[in-house]
């Protein structure tokens, strides 16, 4: 809190419950009857193995969710899972910067997302604490939030490609699937997060590259707040992750970010663009930024509404520095980027 942190917690993992999950599976879990006095698998209603290469696809299966449905003799389970959620908040709520999400990566029914949503809702009123609680669905999707009431959604595993259509994970497809996650909210906005942003030593992952390429057009799509995966699905928090998030916050300084645009909204302004290339966001006639992907090189912008003078300045992310500043005149401009790599470039009205 001290430091400006936003924390999110997720409270239930899937992926954690199942055997063969790297040494913290459903066979080492306290919530296993194996390993506790409080139930027998008969009162409980839970089972003794669960093959996740068995389930996977339809994680589902686990009766470990199934103790939300009223169709269940799972009381006693549920009793300990509402125990373990309450002591999560009990320490929790002393913290104003906390989000909450229910899941990480499931592919549960939604039912049992709703009754932690509503049960969060439920125990945080009775101290009188707001609470802001999201989802994070293993098939990214904004319409939690407008379907089933959700604050907000984590849109992580639009960097997957599981569940995903070929190439909607990386390069334009990557954008296209945040742009219309966020404009599905457009008549009721709310926040959209990817606290996983992949892009690691891991060969899915598609390399650093693609990780810092992911990091910038979620946030140019529209998103409210991204983070690198740790490794080896991402950069976790090096030296390089570093500095894109100052970079970042060295161009959202100069947006009054309650008026910004995202690229969708303002790819109008492109008068040369190749898929992939560039993405822009700010607000159109006062300032812009342009962000240049590794294998964009040039694009040629429409700065009419900037009354002909732009001040442009060219920022390497990955080193957080800036160039010197340069004055262009005209109701168009050509941006060529400095160098390899990713650059961004902020345009402003003289």
């Amino acid at each position: 809190f001290e430091r400006d942190i936003i924390v999110q917690v997720e409270l239930w993992d899937p992926h954690d419950w199942y055997d063969g999950a790297g040494g913290h599976g459903w066979e080492y879990r306290p919530f296993n009857p194996a390993n506790n006095i409080n139930y027998t698998f008969k009162e409980s209603g839970l089972i003794s193995v669960i093959d996740w290469n068995a389930v996977r696809e339809k994680a589902k299966d686990h009766p470990f969710f199934h103790t939300v449905y009223d169709d269940k003799d799972m009381s006693i389970t549920l009793y300990y899972q509402e125990r373990f959620v309450e002591k999560v908040l009990e320490v929790s709520l002393s913290y104003p910067n906390v989000l909450y999400c229910v899941s990480n990566e499931t592919a549960n029914d939604i039912a049992w997302s709703i009754y932690w949503l509503d049960f969060i809702r439920e125990t945080a009123a009775r101290s009188y604490i707001p609470v802001y609680v999201g989802e994070m669905l293993v098939s990214p999707s904004s319409a939690i939030v407008s379907e089933y009431g959700f604050d907000y959604a984590d849109l992580s595993q639009s960097a997957s490609g599981l569940h995903r259509e070929p190439g909607s994970n990386f390069g334009e497809g990557h954008f296209i699937t945040i742009a219309n996650e966020v404009d599905r909210l457009t008549a009721n906005p709310s926040p959209l997060n990817s606290v996983k942003q992949y892009g690691g030593d891991l060969g899915w992952t598609r390399g650093p590259d693609e990780g810092v390429e992911r990091f910038w057009r979620s946030i140019f799509g529209g998103q409210a707040s991204v983070r690198f995966h740790r490794p080896t699905g991402g950069i976790g928090l090096n030296e390089r992750s570093q500095a894109n998030i100052k970079s970042l916050r060295m161009i959202t300084d100069g947006f009054n970010l309650k008026k910004v645009q995202p690229h969708q909204k303002l790819e109008h302004l492109f008068l040369k663009r190749e898929p992939n290339d560039a993405f822009i966001m700010g607000e159109e006639g006062k300032i812009y930024a342009v962000f240049f992907t590794s294998s964009g090189r040039e694009i040629e912008l429409d700065i009419s509404a900037l009354k002909g003078r732009a001040l442009v300045r060219w920022l390497n992310p990955n080193t957080a520095e800036w160039l010197d500043e340069q004055l262009f005149t005209g109701n168009s401009t050509v941006l060529t980027k400095p160098g390899e790599g990713q650059w961004v470039v902020q345009i402003t009205a003289k």
